[in-house]
């Protein structure tokens, strides 16, 4: 007994190094005391548990079933076996040991823990909520736990139940930073951006040296309009720590949001060194691609490097369960992020409303977290409407298995939140892009690409990955907006001056587009251009466009800058001001170029070579006015140059183009429709005679 005495002592000595972090001297004192006591498994338990906090994983293992062999049943033993199997990536034995441990104990309050924490990092989020909640009704001051339920809640899309457990925190005991910091993350996520603007500044001025609330901070200012400020804040977070990717990503955005082509490109490309399996900086460094260069054989090159490095890792040789029939009824899915008030649902919005419900099913796989009043009109026209954006990228492509989708359809290529990764596991038969994006996927996985002859000429078969469907009439169908405002009088009558305008996204207009709009404006004197973005609600980014023009000799008064609209109606009434719009290169408008011609608008775009610079092209010669389609930069200014001189002109196009417009094929999302169903019942035939799957 007095010797048992005594190794109480030793023991109580070990724990306290254990607990001051003296990771070495215990594991020097715990082999000395093993070489006596070689039998006493709380000694092997510590040092097990020793061993697994310096990262000597497989040694922890070894020791912790030392310990286990001398007490098998106890408790605390096996929760430190399910530990060290969970931090070696042996999730199977991982949960055995702790439902063993539970066995035991059916309320053992840290393995229940750990269970859920296991559950939550294996996907099994269900499970995991389930577990955090029973913990917090045992002891509501479980703040770990309080965190990681509302953390999981935010990753599942469920932010008011996130935000309602991050105040309980607050309530309890005033909240912690970290607490803050999760508040800040999701309102921010709920579009409360006030709120979260004020936690994340309340952090900053705590912590001014985090480069994570720095970061959040400038994510939330940019979602506000606050570009400049977001870039002060996401260059502050960088510099703090340089590797952050996911920050130099982000200022990315903010630059490519003020126009600054090459130094967002920059940012993307040090985001991808940082971080060569950052899938997101990828895309948005192919996106921005598509605003700078013209050479398609680099473009792919491009498209296929992301493919190699994020999609073809993931693909599944599966085969497929779906009924070989060539005349049956098929199943359609689209996938997007954009079914709601966003440029795409004007396009696919008609499509969806005249397909054929006979002869086809349609399901819509929605990426969006936040609908609205867009979204329930074109949900009205599916068969079955998912929503996959609280799902991983395996669950989603598994439920498109299991709904038995034909040909799967996406809607956004390289565009924001996509869900390429989940076509890369090749859900379906056949995979089709469409709309959403200018240029290749590059990815092995999708089939077919739609587009038309004018679009994709001949040659860009050599730019993509994908076979090139080319409809025999526009590629798209615009459905207009409901409550559109009347077409007006022309601006010029009553102003006496010549106004343009461009509606396009700041990523569109670089340096060169600004050099040429200033050419045009020196060649109509007394011309004004108009241009709205969201980004011009910060006076910084106001001030660097006119310091743009300022510099090509353009006085700032001949600029007119305008905001984001509050509504589509409120958006297009901007037009009753602009006598000609100008699209940019080598990234053409579409849906900014068919709200100028609904409006009566004539719009002069600048053909180039790939997708992204002859959409404007394939659109403007829907409606007659291929005069319009310039070659080069000279050819640019003198078509502009005339047309504005050409008042009587002009007239004529206001008043005639709306309905020229709704008798084209810009307009007829039915006829679109039947040519579509035509591409997929032979896209279908074939995979069916190739045997394929």
């Amino acid at each position: 007994m007095a010797f048992r005495g005594l190794m109480d002592i030793s023991l109580g000595r070990l724990i306290e190094l254990y607990n001051s972090g003296k990771h070495e001297d215990l594991e020097s004192a715990c082999q000395q005391l093993l070489e006596s006591e070689a039998d006493d498994a709380h000694v092997w338990h510590l040092v097990a548990a020793n061993a697994m906090q310096m990262g000597n994983l497989e040694d922890a293992l070894l020791r912790v079933n030392k310990a286990l062999n001398l007490m098998p049943e106890e408790m605390s033993f096996i929760n430190t076996q399910g530990s060290v199997y969970r931090q070696l990536g042996r999730i199977s034995e991982a949960r055995d040991s702790y439902k063993q441990a539970l066995k035991l104990d059916p309320e053992h309050f840290d393995t229940l823990y750990n269970l859920a924490n296991l559950y939550r990092d294996s996907g099994e989020h269900g499970s995991a909520v389930d577990l955090y909640r029973k913990l917090l009704v045992r002891d509501k001051y479980f703040h770990s736990a309080r965190m990681n339920l509302a953390d999981l809640c935010r990753k599942m899309g469920d932010f008011q139940a996130a935000e309602a457990e991050l105040r309980i925190l607050f309530e309890l005991d005033g909240g912690t930073l970290q607490a803050l910091f999760g508040l800040g993350q999701v309102l921010l996520e709920q579009g409360k951006h006030e709120g979260a603007e004020s936690c994340f500044r309340e952090v900053v001025n705590a912590a001014p040296e985090d480069p994570g609330a720095l970061f959040y901070l400038g994510n939330v200012l940019w979602s506000q309009g606050k570009i400049s400020e977001a870039e002060t804040s996401h260059r502050q977070s960088v510099k703090l720590m340089p590797e952050f990717h996911q920050a130099w990503n982000n200022l990315g955005n903010d630059l490519r949001d003020q126009g600054e082509q090459q130094q967002a490109l920059n940012c993307y490309r040090k985001a991808i060194e940082l971080n060569p399996s950052y899938m997101q900086a990828h895309s948005n460094l192919l996106f921005e691609l598509n605003c700078t260069i013209t050479d398609g054989t680099v473009l792919l090159e491009e498209h296929l490097r992301w493919d190699e490095m994020h999609g073809k890792p993931l693909l599944q040789q599966l085969e497929f369960s779906n009924e070989r029939s060539a005349q049956r009824r098929l199943r359609i899915g689209y996938v997007s992020s954009d079914f709601c008030n966003h440029s795409v649902a004007y396009f696919i919005e008609g499509v969806l409303k005249h397909h054929d419900g006979q002869q086809f099913e349609i399901s819509c796989y929605s990426n969006l977290l936040k609908p609205d009043a867009r979204t329930a009109v074109l949900r009205s026209f599916a068969d079955n409407w998912r929503e996959i954006g609280h799902l991983s990228d395996e669950a989603a492509a598994q439920l498109i298995r299991s709904d038995q989708i034909d040909i799967l359809i996406d809607l956004s290529g390289h565009t924001s939140h996509h869900r390429l990764q989940l076509f890369a596991r090749k859900p379906a038969p056949l995979q089709v892009t469409y709309l959403g994006y200018p240029a290749t996927t590059g990815m092995q996985v999708m089939d077919y690409r739609i587009t038309d002859q004018i679009a994709d000429p001949e040659y860009s078969n050599a730019f993509h990955s994908e076979r090139l469907i080319r409809l025999p009439r526009c590629f798209i169908a615009f459905t207009p907006y409901e409550s559109s405002p009347d077409v007006s009088a022309l601006p010029v009558d009553e102003a006496g001056f010549i106004r343009f305008v461009s509606f396009n996204h700041m990523a569109k207009i670089g340096p060169e587009v600004i050099k040429l709009w200033s050419r045009l404006l020196h060649a109509v004197p007394e011309s004004r251009l108009m241009v709205k973005h969201f980004s011009f609600k910060d006076e910084g980014v106001r001030d660097h466009l006119l310091k743009l023009f300022a510099d090509q000799g353009i006085a700032s008064e001949r600029i007119e800058i305008f905001t984001w609209a509050s509504s589509c109606e409120e958006h297009l009434s901007y037009y009753r001001l602009a006598d000609i719009a100008l699209d940019s290169f080598p990234y053409n408008g579409t849906t900014t170029t068919c709200e100028a011609l609904w409006m009566g608008v004539p719009v002069v775009t600048r053909a180039g070579k790939l997708h992204a610079g002859c959409v404007g092209s394939t659109l403007v010669s829907r409606v007659g006015l291929e005069s319009l389609i310039a070659d080069d930069e000279d050819a640019y200014i003198n078509i502009v140059a005339d047309l504005a001189a050409d008042r009587a002109r002009l007239r004529e196009v206001r008043a005639t183009l709306r309905g020229k417009m709704m008798d084209s094929e810009l307009c007829d999302a039915e006829s679109l429709t039947v040519a579509l169903e035509g591409q997929f019942r032979a896209m279908w035939q074939q995979w069916l005679e190739s045997g394929d799957g």
